[in-house]
């Protein structure tokens, strides 16, 4: 298509906004997600709606009705058809039907305008790249049964006819797609007793697994065998080694289908296979699996005059990532950067920041799908600064040369940074699946009504179930009121989603994704999603709630089947042929029914032995109903579950008996009955009976069991007086093994630490798990006195490492104990006790065992009731803001102020003004503290935008923020909503965080501190010098001040050791040109020795206490006499 000007911008005349139908097999992941992230970026570019169903149920394979019916076919102004997604007739209908229709596939359809890749062309090149680098005999591997892979054949055949390359009968592995045929095709590679020296691979999936397993057999890639993909997807750019594949990007040909839809939709093309969209010519991306001078982009010859066109060159590294307008317009930045800084230097002779690259490079890497390119675009702005250094004076050229050094490695660092955004994306999919999956099990009866969405940051949600040839919704999830849909609305198919998902979705930046809700059941209905629209790896996320969704409607189904299947069995035996049976006591024959012998597999002239087959624990109770019946006088009968040897297995069987008495002359009874096949029933009620009793994770126990035994143990206790012991445990910092090594190995070490509570505990005891990283044990029949040995006894279990995932790890847990003597009415009782004293334990040092006692239960009905008083306070507004001055001082004089600390007050109506050491702890703990932060935030902005209009515009004001507050999502967001609302610039508003909050987690807070700044906010670290951290800390962290803890302070006077530590922090933060603030200043030989050592920001009661806002106001109009200012 035709591009306007620098920019790439498509030159399309299309009426905004369309609505464009995107047919993929699957949501994300693989090659239709790499597709689909590259429709949506050339779709949001053009303002255009996506509607994305996802054609397949992943547990089923192939196409489902869900193509059939046409779902959202009745807004589609045009469909992009990802691969052989629907059947072809259906693709022509839709063509017939005057709605466009472009093909994304691995290969071209005659029938339908397609974009794919020149599969010919590409196999060619990538052999000669072979062959140029000196091996003489490459296999080809990959399904010969695919179209695609067939092509690629081809042209692998084509070049090596041309290159004169050796040629065997091995040559070619047909092997399955995916990493799996790469390690079907290893077994064949090493197989040869001549192994080839190169493979080519028909996609890079295949490569990828070939590598693997050649890496796993102690093959050296390339060193003895060099491996070569096809497409460059991203699992080819990121394994190690990297995979050197063609120039064939899935997201390039997906962006190049939205390209030709939007020519067709332009020009009206009437003939459904015009208008196919040129492959960019094949070319080679270099990588480490064929060499390692492939690994690393060359550097443009310094002889090239057109290495002095830095644009240009930029523009000529990034390929195909050069093609979008977005991309373009970064390296035109870019190259006008880095000639401003360079002519900046030789026209100055100053050295440039440190940070002048890093900060021009940073726009071109944000938008590149591709991060891995960055450094191939520092070699050229190296390449442009060593040309500069040649013709510059001899005082210029070094330091240009150390220039070009530093560009070099701000783009590895931008590199490696957006490879690390996107393992974090991954990791977040991951946790975000676990907490999805979590709260439809929690829920099951209410996930069809979808409100487990709230969790998930997705604005809107439709779930709609296939009744005939109709859709009804069944959930909605809605939380602005804008979808326009209510449970029980019917929608035609055609017009699935409702139209308002399209007004939730903004097109720059999401979907409305549709996605079948089915298993190998069957299909149950769809589930429209607004999500965002790059999804690459992480979309298989939304793939895998809809199998969530299915499955728990599937259970929830089932349990409710459970309840009526006795009934059911009831009304069914009268209509099903059960077996038959007769026996004759006198005579002792028993005759069966064919039935009856196909159900207990014997004949009627084995049945002699049959009690030998009935299983031991039902054959005694058998016998005792067959004598009570013969020995009775009149008519009798019994019915009997018992289980039946069939072959080397037993069979549930139900059976009937009756008799009608003695026969006359008092000959024994005549028996008969009937069996009946309740096998299937009965494993169906032992599966429920385990899921409802016993944790899915260890095995053990779960609550109910466990409040059962305890139930039965507190009963004894009453009763015969005998003692129990309830300890509960909590797993120390088990939440470190989740977030380093996953949920997986999470869950390992859960089950392993189950299995060792039950090799260590008796057999009459029983252990169980509650959830996350909590258990409980219950020892019955103990000395109370010796609970505590068998909890120490429990924690030595645990010490010993336990090995997960290659990994030793250890663990150590927090016990609380609670026995017999205490007065407990119910079971849950014990455990809340129990709970109350694992807490305390864990409060302490880790591992410790604390014993509950009474007080505890006081404290936790106290810090309950203060809960709710502060639930009830939030609500009333009964918080206000007092200002505590911080003050410069220069010469002994106090300068006029113009800086507040900002701290909160709970204005209690019968306690008044309340201490935040009261209430802050709690809500800290709770999380309450975040709305509470909140709150304070707007209200600071308000009182500084009234400041702004009565007494100053510089007035700056700081505002603590704890670590729940720090880490609530959308902090940033709500802060700029605050100031915005209130008309303040950022740069009045300072936010304290402490060195906890640093070193608990050092790259996002530098992710987060950093996001903080660029907005202009201040960031300065409180109470330095309590916490873990360390000078170096300020080097590594660009806060913009630190406040010196009063502790410090006040403890000048006693000794020079803190005098000289106060001095070391004051001049490390000088060198570093980090603000110092002293707080606790109480007294002026504190202040003239502080602001001897260079501090000169202060803060304490000699210049105030902090007050309210008449109080903070009347100190900005004042002007100050020596101290007290807020006093006087």
């Amino acid at each position: 298509m035709a591009a306007s000007g620098r920019s790439g911008r498509l030159a399309v005349e299309v009426p905004m906004p369309r609505t464009i139908l995107v047919l993929t097999p699957v949501a994300g992941g693989g090659t239709a997600g790499e597709i689909l992230d590259g429709v949506h970026r050339t779709a949001a570019a053009l303002g255009w709606h996506l509607v994305v169903v996802q054609t397949s149920v992943p547990s089923r394979g192939g196409a489902t009705s869900a193509a059939d019916v046409r779902l959202a076919v009745d807004r589609a102004d045009g469909v992009v058809v990802v691969g052989d997604t629907v059947a072809r007739t259906y693709a022509e209908v839709l063509a017939e039907g005057e709605v466009p229709v472009v093909v994304a596939a691995e290969r071209h359809d005659d029938a339908l305008p397609t974009v794919a890749p020149d599969n010919v062309g590409t196999a060619r090149v990538l052999v000669e790249h072979l062959a140029e680098h000196g091996y003489g005999r490459v296999v080809f591997v990959g399904d010969l049964a695919d179209g695609a892979v067939a092509e690629r054949l081809e042209g692998y055949r084509d070049a090596v006819a041309r290159s004169g390359l050796q040629t065997g009968e091995q040559d070619v592995v047909d092997a399955p797609p995916g990493e799996s045929g790469g390690r079907v095709a290893a077994f064949f590679v090493l197989a040869q007793e001549d192994r080839p020296r190169a493979v080519l691979c028909a996609t890079s999936a295949t490569a990828v697994g070939l590598t693997r397993a050649l890496r796993a057999a102690d093959v050296c890639v390339p060193e003895d065998i060099a491996v070569v993909g096809f497409d460059d997807v991203w699992a080819a750019e990121s394994h190690d080694p990297s995979i050197t594949t063609g120039n064939h990007r899935w997201d390039v040909l997906g962006s190049r289908a939205v390209e030709l839809l939007a020519a067709r939709l332009r020009d009206g093309a009437a003939d459904p296979g015009a208008g196919a969209a040129a492959p960019p010519a094949p070319a080679v991306v270099g990588r480490a699996s064929c060499g390692p001078s492939a690994a690393v982009p060359d550097e443009p010859a310094l002889d090239d005059p057109a290495a002095d066109d830095l644009e240009t060159t930029i523009l000529t590294t990034l390929g195909v990532e050069g093609r979008s307008r977005a991309a373009r317009e970064a390296a035109h930045d870019l190259a006008q950067e880095v000639r401003a800084i360079v002519d900046e230097v030789e026209r100055t002779g100053a050295e440039p920041q440190t940070h002048a690259f890093a900060t021009a490079m940073t726009p071109l890497a944000e938008v590149l799908v591709r991060p891995g390119i960055m450094y191939g675009v520092g070699l050229a702005v190296g390449a442009y600064l060593t040309r500069r250094g040649q013709r510059a004076s001899t005082e210029i050229e070094p330091m240009l040369r150390m220039m070009r050094h530093r560009a070099l490695g701000a783009a590895w660092h931008l590199q490696a940074r957006r490879g690390a955004q996107r393992v974090n994306a991954l990791r977040d999919a991951l946790h975000q699946q676990y907490e999805v999956g979590a709260a439809l099990m929690a829920d099951q009866e209410q996930a069809a009504e979808l409100g487990w969405l709230a969790s998930t940051g997705v604005p809107a949600g439709v779930l709609a179930v296939r009744e005939r040839d109709t859709y009804v919704v069944r959930g909605v999830w809605d939380p602005r009121g804008r979808v326009g849909a209510a449970r029980g609305d019917a929608v035609a198919p055609s017009a699935f989603p409702p139209p308002g998902m399209l007004a939730v979705a903004d097109p720059a930046h999401d979907i409305v994704l549709v996605l079948p809700v089915g298993s190998a059941e069957g299909e149950r209905g769809v589930l429209a999603l607004v999500v965002p629209g790059a999804q690459g790896a992480v979309g298989t996320t939304y793939s895998y709630w809809a199998a969530m969704l299915a499955s728990t409607l599937e259970h929830a189904e089932l349990v409710d089947a459970v309840g009526d299947e006795r009934e059911r069995l009831g009304l069914l035996a009268l209509a099903m042929r059960d077996g038959q049976w007769e026996w004759d006591i006198e005579t002792g024959r028993i005759a069966l029914s064919a039935r009856a012998e196909e159900l207990l597999q014997l004949r009627a002239d084995e049945v002699s032995d049959w009690f030998d087959r009935v299983h031991p624990r039902d054959a005694r109770k058998l016998r005792g109903h067959l004598a009570a019946v013969l020995a009775a006088d009149g008519p009798a009968s019994f019915e009997q579950e018992l289980r039946f040897r069939s072959g080397g297995t037993y069979r549930w069987l139900l059976m009937r008996a009756m008799t009608r008495g003695r026969r006359p002359g008092g000959r024994d009874p005549l028996l008969m009955g009937s069996l009946a096949d309740i096998q299937e029933r009965k494993e169906l009620e032992e599966k429920l009976e385990v899921a409802a009793m016993y944790d899915p994770v260890t095995g053990l126990a779960n609550r109910r069991l466990f409040l059962e035994r305890l139930g039965d143990a507190m009963e004894r206790h009453r009763s015969r007086g005998t003692e129990y012991a309830v300890m509960f445990l909590d797993l120390d910092r088990f939440k470190l093994v989740n977030d380093s090594l996953g949920h997986r190995a999470g869950d390992e070490l859960l089950r392993a630490v189950g299995e060792r509570l039950g090799e260590t505990l008796r057999p009459h005891d029983i252990a169980a798990r509650f959830g996350g990283d909590e258990f409980a044990v219950l020892c019955d029949r103990i000395v109370p006195d010796t609970a505590e040995s068998v909890a120490r006894r429990l924690q030595e279990a645990l010490t010993r490492p336990f090995e997960v995932e290659g990994r030793h790890l250890w663990v150590t847990a927090s016990i609380g104990i609670v026995t017999s003597p205490n007065r407990h009415e119910q079971p849950e009782d014990v455990l809340r006790d129990a709970d109350t004293a694992m807490y305390q334990a864990k409060s302490g040092e880790a591992g410790s065992v604390v014993h509950f006692d009474e007080s505890m239960h006081e404290q936790a009905l106290a810090d309950l009731a203060l809960y709710e008083a502060l639930r009830r306070a939030l609500d009333a507004r009964q918080f206000s803001v007092h200002y505590q001055p911080i003050v410069t001082v220069r010469d002994n004089h106090v300068q006029p102020v113009r800086r507040f600390e900002a701290l909160v007050r709970w204005e209690h109506p019968e306690k008044g003004t309340v201490g935040p050491h009261v209430f802050l702890p709690l809500m800290t703990e709770t999380g309450l503290v975040v709305p509470l932060g909140r709150w304070l935030i707007d209200e600071v902005c308000r009182q500084l935008a009234a400041w702004q209009h009565t007494v100053s515009d510089e007035v700056q004001v700081s505002v603590n923020l704890s670590d729940p507050e720090f880490w609530s999502e959308g902090l940033l967001g709500y802060i700029q909503q605050s100031l915005a609302r209130h008309g303040v610039p950022a740069s009045a508003l300072t936010v304290e965080i402490t060195e906890g909050v640093i070193v608990r987690r050092p790259r996002q807070t530098l992710e987060l501190i950093t996001s903080l700044q660029d907005a202009g906010l201040e960031v300065h670290v409180d109470d330095f010098g309590t916490g873990y951290s360390s000078l170096h800390m300020l080097h590594r962290f660009p806060v913009d001040a630190l406040k010196i803890d009063r502790s410090f302070v006040q403890e000048m006077s006693q000794g020079e050791r803190t005098v000289a530590l106060v001095q070391a922090i004051i001049a490390m933060s000088d060198a570093l040109g980090i603000e110092v603030i002293a707080e606790g200043v109480e007294d002026t030989e504190q202040m003239e020795r502080l602001e001897a050592m260079g501090c000169t920001s202060m803060q304490g009661y000699l210049f105030g206490r902090a007050t309210g806002p008449d109080g903070a106001t009347a100190a900005l109009q004042r002007e100050p006499v020596g101290s007290g200012l807020l006093d006087a």
